[in-house]
């Protein structure tokens, strides 16, 4: 030790500890040559005195240990460039429809996300309405071509909508289905006079009185009209016959009983 009294001692660690470079860390001694190290106070325990015998190096070259290649991190969202696409929520688009825009970000990485905030404009209010701005949701006035532009991450979708006309919905076509024949008298009697009255039925189960006759059919030594137009008969003698009526494309008819007078 420097302290130990021994000749030079104090000399050698102050060489030693004049130099710039010297042993640092747990592989220092593996590197040669080595160094000499003195302790600076041998006030601890006492060296064992002996020979000092240099170990060599090894045969080997110890490798050195595997780096991993650094990772590369991909771009972030706001430093990538993105685009915009802009899609309608149904392809054909009548006058009196209601529909919804979505838009999508893509990057340049590769991914794509949904857009979740709006800034809608540029369409034509004739031919579209909406809420608001930030609601993508519209409503189709009138005919005609539009393009609907939104903001958003610095980019903007476009989006072309042609409104076309609504499609007419036809009632469904109602048709005469039949026709009835009523009596005003119950029981007629030679002598009477009595009137029939029609009424056509319909394919939509509606039905309405017959405002045109066409009568035929009848016995006329039974019942007598005036003409086939009028629906106004004299029971003229006892007897059964059948009277028929043409009306919007049905025939009615009814029986008719004359009993004798009492």
């Amino acid at each position: 030790a420097a302290d130990s009294g021994l000749p030079h001692a104090q000399a050698a660690w102050e060489l030693f500890d004049s130099r710039s470079v010297k042993p640092s860390g747990a592989s220092a001694y593996n590197n040669f040559p080595n160094f000499a190290l003195l302790p600076r106070s041998a006030a601890y325990d006492p060296v064992t005195s002996g020979p000092v015998t240099n170990v060599p190096p090894p045969s080997e070259t110890v490798p050195p240990a595997d780096v991993p290649p650094p990772v590369v991190s991909p771009p972030s969202e706001s430093q990538a460039e993105v685009s915009q696409s802009l899609t309608a929520s149904q392809a054909v688009i009548k006058v009196g429809d209601t529909f919804t825009v979505s838009g999508t970000l893509h990057y340049l990485v590769g991914m794509t996300k949904p857009v979740t905030g709006y800034r809608l404009y540029g369409f034509d209010s004739k031919v579209l309405s909406a809420t608001n701005s930030y609601t993508p949701r519209f409503v189709a006035n009138a005919v005609g071509t539009t393009q609907i532009r939104n903001d958003n991450s610095g980019t903007t979708g476009v989006i072309t909508i042609t409104v076309v006309a609504a499609t007419p919905v036809e009632p469904a076509k109602v048709t005469a289905v039949g026709q009835s024949l009523t009596a005003s008298r119950k029981v007629i009697t030679v002598g009477d006079t009595f009137t029939l009255s029609a009424t056509v039925h319909y394919s939509d189960g509606t039905s309405k009185p017959s405002t045109a006759y066409r009568l035929y059919g009848f016995d006329k030594t039974v019942v007598s009209a005036p003409n086939s137009y009028t629906p106004t008969f004299v029971a003229t003698a006892a007897g059964i016959t059948r009277i028929k009526n043409d009306n919007s494309g049905v025939t009615g008819q009814m029986d008719i009983v004359v009993v004798a007078a009492q």
